[in-house]
């Protein structure tokens, strides 16, 4: 079948290499193509395989990426070998790559779509195409003849069964696959999609080149097939770093590093100065590319973990505030179940209209702080449902004010009510918007120990401006900034034994709700304070 001499050299080959390869006879850009392409392939897959203790992903990507870099070692041998006999076993042995190589890129897109009952049959139904090239390898239907001139092997028709079968294979895999990972979570498909998408790539790119050349006769268009593989790494290097896609996550500086080896280790194979210096200048150019993205997501990424550190820092203040509350509510909650309980007792014994008229503040307080805490919980969920009607805000302001003369007398405080003329119509949840003045009236009240409260009510045309000024203690700079979060109590609060720190940040939901606005002043400590609460007025 195969009549030449076995010593005979292909063309004008010389002897070089181990006395069996000439470099010089071979596309300038094989080398450049092929060399990195493994280079790069293999050190990723043994890292891979190493740290991932030798999963069945890890695996089956070792092997893939080991039969490509094979079968592109073969390939190197057909183009620079000297003697026929070693092209021609070089081409008798490419079914075998071939072949294993396909049935590794199943077994790889198995694992990486996970429990299919299909894909886990067809990927040992695929092993029989490996065994069978083994078997045939010496066959006509391997290779059916050998061209001395062209140094080229001829297929035989196995070649045209193996394209076909392993193109019905691809789009069953990849109709498969994809309906298999739609099943899954986004969160889990995602990253998922795009390594399905680079393997498919790789075999799509591979089998669609080799059918081309087998046609065409033009072997040289080979040289492209590397651009799969790239593409293939690529993607699972991005996977590995973004995501655990195996059981560890690679570094962004290690692909960095280990591509750069691979690129810059390559040219040591190159033959001539002139495609050296080409090659060197699309390294450097891929190298600049792959260096400035993985230096903008590193950056994108410190930009995310100080927004991270920020937040944590966020949620530490919270938690203290939480526990500060915690600890103000209890107080709260069991101060005046003690006097009820008291109370209770000291009426068992004698009847006192002082001790009942002290129980009944302590229950209204009591219902007060848990009426606050409920509000609170309701406005948060999204549960708070307001009953907007229109009333007069001028009559509506005044008879609040009137309900806390007798407690400011009390405290020998003056408590005064000024007003503009105009039509004060608004329209609002009147018990909801209640709750925002009692708030901030008896705030003045309760921490002013001399001099007045000033109840302003000014008139806009489009709004209504409420300012309840004291004579009190005032407000440091900083406690105006967080004056209206969540469990906030200022320093006058503080020193009060009552008080949850959370009337005003409920007045800021409940104005909030009303599409108004409430805000603080104050010239600093021990010179008083000012809030100022706008609502829109009825049109």
């Amino acid at each position: 079948m195969y009549s030449f001499d076995n010593l005979k050299m292909c063309g004008d080959a010389v002897p070089g290499f181990l006395g069996l390869f000439d470099f010089s006879i071979a596309p300038k850009l094989l080398f450049y193509a092929y060399i990195p392409t493994i280079l790069i392939a293999m050190v990723f897959a043994i890292i891979s395989v190493y740290r991932d203790r030798f999963s069945k992903l890890s695996l089956s990507f070792f092997s893939t990426a080991l039969f490509f870099s094979l079968w592109l070692a073969n390939e190197i041998v057909q183009w620079t070998a000297v003697y026929h006999k070693t092209i021609l076993d070089s081409w008798k042995i490419s079914i075998v790559f071939e072949s294993l190589f396909f049935a590794s890129i199943i077994f790889l897109i198995s694992y990486i779509v996970g429990k299919s009952l299909f894909l886990h049959r067809l990927k040992y139904i695929n092993l029989v195409l490996p065994i069978l090239s083994v078997f045939l390898i010496n066959s006509d239907l391997n290779i059916l003849s050998y061209d001395q001139e062209l140094c080229e092997g001829v297929p035989g028709h196995l070649w045209n069964v193996f394209y076909g079968i392993q193109t019905l294979m691809l789009i069953l895999v990849g109709i498969i696959g994809i309906k298999k990972l739609n099943q899954e979570p986004q969160t889990d498909s995602s990253y998922k999609k795009k390594v399905l998408f680079g393997v498919s790539t790789l075999f799509s790119i591979f089998l669609f080149i080799n059918v081309v050349s087998e046609i065409t006769g033009v072997y040289t268009i080979n040289i492209a097939i590397p651009i799969g593989m790239v593409v293939c790494v690529v993607l699972f290097a991005l996977t590995a770093v973004e995501y655990e896609l195996f059981s560890f996550k690679f570094y962004r500086s290690e692909v960095l590093i280990y591509s750069s080896v691979a690129l810059v280790g390559s040219l040591i194979f190159i033959p001539d100065d002139y495609s050296k210096n080409l090659i060197i200048i699309s390294t450097l150019f891929a190298l600049v590319l792959l260096g400035k993205t993985i230096t903008s997501i590193n950056k994108r990424e410190a930009v995310h973990a100080l927004s991270l550190g920020n937040l944590n820092k966020k949620l530490k203040d919270l938690d203290e505030k939480k526990n500060e509350f915690l600890s103000l509510a209890t107080h709260q909650l069991r101060s005046p179940l003690t006097s009820i309980k008291w109370g209770l007792d000291s009426i068992k014994n004698k009847y006192s209209l002082e001790t009942v008229t002290h129980l009944e503040k302590t229950a209204e307080d009591l219902i007060g702080t848990v009426n606050d805490l409920l509000d609170i919980s309701k406005i948060e969920q999204g549960g708070m449902i307001l009953k907007k009607e229109e009333f007069d805000f001028l009559d509506f302001i005044g008879r609040v004010v009137e309900e806390f003369k007798l407690s400011a007398e009390k405290k020998g405080l003056k408590i005064r009510f000024e007003f503009d003329h105009g039509n004060y119509l608004i329209r609002g949840d009147e018990n909801k918007i209640r709750q925002v003045f009692v708030n901030l009236i008896d705030n003045a009240i309760k921490y002013t120990s001399k001099g007045e409260i000033l109840v302003k009510l000014e008139h806009y045309p489009k709004k209504a401006v409420v300012r309840v000024i004291d004579t009190g203690p005032g407000i440091s700079k900083e406690e105006l900034n967080l004056l209206f979060d969540k469990f906030i109590r200022g320093a006058a609060g503080k020193a009060s034994s009552s008080g949850s720190g959370l009337g005003l940040y409920l007045a800021k939901k409940i104005v909030d709700m009303h599409n108004g606005n409430i805000c603080a002043h104050s010239s600093g400590v021990d010179k008083g304070s000012e809030f100022e609460v706008s609502l829109p007025l009825v049109k």
